[in-house]
């Protein structure tokens, strides 16, 4: 199994191998091909890392369902910067509305 295929909030060229941009499709051309050219964004970083915190579980619907916009909660906004604290997660919004 690919490391990446673990991931959330991947990015990148899904269908490489169809694409013919892996000459020879194997686990190790594979692996590397990702790990070259496959990353997370800052959501999937962060979904990752309560994963394996485990926070939140490792299913299907935590992977697509937590984009930046997931993790706003308007009831536990924090408006001043002095009353950020250890272990919260700081989402930038435009306004209140994700």
């Amino acid at each position: 199994m690919l490391r990446s295929q673990a991931r959330c909030g991947s990015r990148g060229a899904p269908g490489a191998a169809r694409a013919k941009k892996i000459k020879t499709p194997n686990q190790a051309t594979l692996q590397d091909f990702c790990d070259n050219h496959l990353g997370i964004d800052c959501s999937g970083f962060v979904t990752n890392y309560l994963i394996a915190c485990g926070k939140l579980p490792n299913c299907y619907a935590t992977k697509v369902n937590t984009g930046a916009a997931s993790y706003y909660q308007p009831s536990k906004a924090v408006n001043d910067a002095s009353n950020v604290r250890q272990g919260d997660l700081l989402v930038w919004m435009a306004g209140n509305t994700p």
